[in-house]
């Protein structure tokens, strides 16, 4: 192809350039042809960038291909624009200005544009740059074959005008378009590569973040897993049982202390497909199972691989207690069965039996909802598989200065879970944590006396019923019985399925605490209070008289009296003696349902008392906002309420509550049945002092003048101590003690209320009450004993409580005669 001449020759442009570098690879090939006018569309084949295979298989050379011209693949962006004079412009990215014009195409770097030898048109002539603020002839132009601006303005680079034609050479058409459109190579390999390098980067930030993530699962959260789980991989633990406290009565003799046994522990984390069939058909025979107990077995087992990884290396309890026998017989085939365990656990025992098994309650394995919730609490007092629980009263109450902490030891095993030596323990396991010892629980030392609650028991005949026995000065429980009963020694994990449905089953109700969590009718022993009541309201006075003519009405209804005849004239203390219900018919419908509801709160009726010993229940004390006036109206209400009936009902530990009250001076104290709480060593680390029950709106005070009270007291006396006394058949010739005797009516008889208890049916006989205090000038013990369906108060009530009112004196001589031999000592 000829060469240019003119102006802007050759030579000046080559001597300009010697002192630039070379581009290596860099030429010019076929003429372009001449951009389309503005505004007209350019053709299909010539719009977007390079293809992408022309692309790859000529990186990082200048390429010319369908009328482009691409540069060095490292140009840089310019912010400056390149354009051809009159013609088509290629301008830069950075001013907004211009990305309209531009259609957004990519500049070509300054230091990139260099003076080819070859022609960028079809006639050859030569192509010069520069700076558009230099118009004018060709001499003013400097020769150069590269111009590099870093300025950020909108002056722009322009291709100049070919130089005149020379001799031999045509001189190119006016109008005829240049041929112009510099592209660069790599603006269009980066716009392409771009998408993919976002991609990857996103790629490779999201495995980062996984890989941070998991690592921070493995090393934060479950960190403490792992590394427990790769010491259980040669470190077994077994937990040493701690000592339950004992439980002794006020004198220090033992109710119930611990005995050694040994119970069956599997591990199932070494214990797994084919050889956990095997050890389980094997203890199945061992220990004779049930197949009810086969089937807890393989439950527990199964739970062990659900919950947690950790927990299949925690060991589930198989079978509480075995008989020496079975041990004898696990101890000989211990090879078969490595992952079984026998551990020795100390259990309870109940030395007092079925009559206080309400007061000490029982033990039973932890249930799963109850182990999830003690992990809130500390280490010490968590919970794990197998692992009793005191289960009403004492037991429960006191569970946590009962328990004690449990120690652990820990041995070196194989995979199988076989030991493999002290030798091998002392090298693998510090000896710190080879074996840490148990701590013992805190004694409770209780305020029951063992050979009165012997006597109490001993004492009652009825199949169902209650008995309390409380210091009248204190408000401390000496004894107490409510049957039937259950054994604490069988309901210990040691009761069979079928002696449990038959216990639960039981239509007397042998799990029915009665002294606190039921209440029944009062009958006559409510009298008190209608006479503490009557008394304070001014209805009655101590001396005043009411005639009972055998009946009491009230409109169109008549309530009858015990005594058809009637009683004639009486007193406060002369009613209470002979228990006349029209004498309490007229007091209580004078001084109205609220003055009665008011003084049996005074009194302790119609809330818990307090005692500690789990649930209680208040009973029920009605007064005019709680009758329903469907039920009758306020007057006939308070006249039921007066003898104890209606919809009166109290628990007979609220009748001891309210007797000693009344037998002490009017203090109406909390009962409590525990005096201290010593330490294994015997230390005291608490001891209780009698305390008044505040819930009675006085702090504890019955607020009743002294007279009203002597007057009550005075008729309680009589009622055991004079003839005609309702219990005057039940005295003792040695101790004078006070009491009233009840009878609850259960259901309306009719003309059968005459009948014998015996010729009854039992659930449809009447309640037999008496509440007592002893002596009766003194008083130290408030004795109550209800005989559910036993008939009269004063045949199935009152001889129960004289016996154990005898019991009591016997007891305390005997110990006045100890001290007194001690002292001389």
């Amino acid at each position: 192809m000829p060469r240019a001449s003119g102006r802007h020759s050759d030579p000046p442009l080559r001597s300009r350039s010697r002192g630039l570098p070379r581009l290596r690879r860099a030429r010019v090939g076929l003429p372009l042809r001449a951009a389309p006018a503005r505004g007209a569309r350019r053709p299909a084949a010539r719009r977007g960038a390079l293809p992408r295979a022309q692309r790859r298989g000529d990186s990082g050379r200048v390429l010319v291909a369908r009328g482009r011209l691409s540069l060095r693949p490292h140009l840089r962006d310019s912010v400056l624009p390149v354009r051809a004079a009159r013609r088509l412009h290629l301008r830069g990215g950075a001013h907004r200005c211009q990305r309209h014009q531009d259609r957004r195409r990519h500049p070509v770097d300054g230091s990139g544009v260099r003076r080819e030898p070859h022609p960028f048109d079809a006639r050859g002539l030569p192509v010069l740059l520069r700076r558009s603020r230099e118009r004018g002839s060709g001499p003013q132009v400097p020769a150069a074959p590269l111009v590099g601006p870093r300025h950020r303005d909108c002056r722009s680079l322009r291709l100049l005008r070919p130089p005149p034609a020379r001799q031999g050479i045509p001189t190119p058409r006016r109008g005829r378009p240049g041929a112009l459109m510099l592209v660069r190579r790599d603006a269009d390999d980066i716009r392409e590569i771009r998408p993919r390098a976002a991609l990857a980067a996103l790629v490779v930030v999201c495995a980062m973040l996984v890989l941070v993530g998991r690592l921070y699962q493995l090393q934060i959260l479950r960190g403490n897993d792992y590394v427990a789980q790769s010491v259980q991989n040669f470190r077994k633990s077994l937990f040493v049982p701690a000592d339950r406290g004992s439980l002794l009565d006020r004198n220090g003799k033992t109710l119930v202390d611990n005995r050694p046994s040994f119970d069956v522990y599997m591990t199932p984390a070494y214990c797994k497909g084919r050889e956990k069939e095997e050890v389980m058909t094997k203890l199945a025979v061992y220990l004779q199972m049930t197949p009810e107990d086969v089937e807890q077995m393989r439950l527990s087992y199964q739970k062990s691989w659900v919950k947690d990884r950790l927990e299949r290396f925690k060991p589930f309890l198989v079978e509480v207690d075995i008989p020496r026998d079975q041990v004898d017989v696990l101890e000989a085939h211990h090879s078969e069965l490595t992952c079984v365990d026998l551990i020795p656990t100390p259990h309870r025992n109940y030395r007092v039996g079925p009559s206080l098994g309400h007061v000490i309650g029982y033990m039973s394995e932890v249930m799963p909802d109850e182990i999830d919730s003690s992990q809130n609490d500390e280490d010490d007092y968590s919970y794990r598989r197998g692992q009793s629980i005191g289960r009403g009263g004492l037991e429960r109450r006191w569970e946590r200065e009962l328990r004690g902490k449990d120690g652990k030891e820990n041995i070196a095993v194989d995979a199988k879970g076989r030991h493999l030596g002290k030798e091998i323990d002392e090298l693998l396991i510090p000896e710190g944590e080879r074996k840490i010892d148990a701590t013992p629980g805190n004694n409770l030392v209780l305020s029951i006396d063992a050979r009165l609650q012997e006597a109490a028991d001993t004492a009652f005949p009825g199949r169902a019923g209650a008995v309390v026995v409380m210091e009248a000065k204190t408000g401390f429980i000496r004894a107490l019985v409510s049957r039937p009963s259950f054994d604490p020694n069988k309901m210990s994990m040691r009761i069979s399925r079928t002696e449990l449905a038959k216990l639960t089953g039981d239509p007397l109700k042998p799990m029915l605490n009665r002294v606190m969590t039921e209440n029944y009718h009062p009958g006559s022993t409510f009298k008190v209070v209608t006479s503490l009541a009557a008394l304070e309201k001014g209805v009655i006075g101590t001396q005043t008289t009411t005639f009972c003519g055998g009946g009491y009405t009230m409109g169109n209804h008549r309530w009858r009296c015990d005594k058809p005849t009637g009683h004639g004239a009486l007193t406060v203390k002369s009613a209470l003696q002979y228990s006349c219900d029209v004498f309490y018919y007229s007091a209580g419908d004078r001084a109205g349902i609220d003055a009665l509801s008011d003084m049996a709160h005074r009194l302790g009726y119609g809330q818990p008392t307090g005692l500690d010993l789990g649930r209680e229940i208040s009973g029920i004390i009605p007064n005019s906002s709680t009758i329903n006036p469907a039920t009758g109206s306020l007057r006939a209400h308070a006249i039921n309420a007066s003898i104890g009936q209606g919809e009166i009902n109290v628990t007979p530990l609220q009748q001891a509550v309210a007797y000693a009250a009344i037998a002490n001076g009017g203090t109406v104290w909390k009962p409590q049945i525990i005096q201290r709480i010593e330490s294994p060593d015997g230390k005291v680390l608490k001891e209780f002092k009698p305390e008044p029950d505040v819930n009675n709106g006085r702090e504890g005070k019955l607020g009743v003048k002294p007279e009203y009270l002597a007057a009550v007291r005075a008729g309680l006396t009589a009622v055991v101590n004079e003839p005609g006394g309702t219990a005057y058949r039940s005295r003792l010739p040695d101790i004078r003690f006070a009491g009233k005797t009840g009878t609850a009516q259960v259901v309306k008889l009719g003309q059968k209320q005459n009948l014998k208890t015996d010729a009854q049916q039992y659930f449809s006989r009447d309640h037999a009450w008496f509440a007592s205090f002893a002596p009766a000038e003194d008083p130290e013990i408030v004795v109550i004993v209800l005989n559910e369906h036993g008939g009269w108060g004063a045949e199935a009530a009152a001889p129960v409580a004289s016996k154990i009112i005898k019991a009591w004196s016997d007891i305390k001589k005997q110990d006045d005669t100890k001290s007194m031999a001690r002292a001389e000592q």
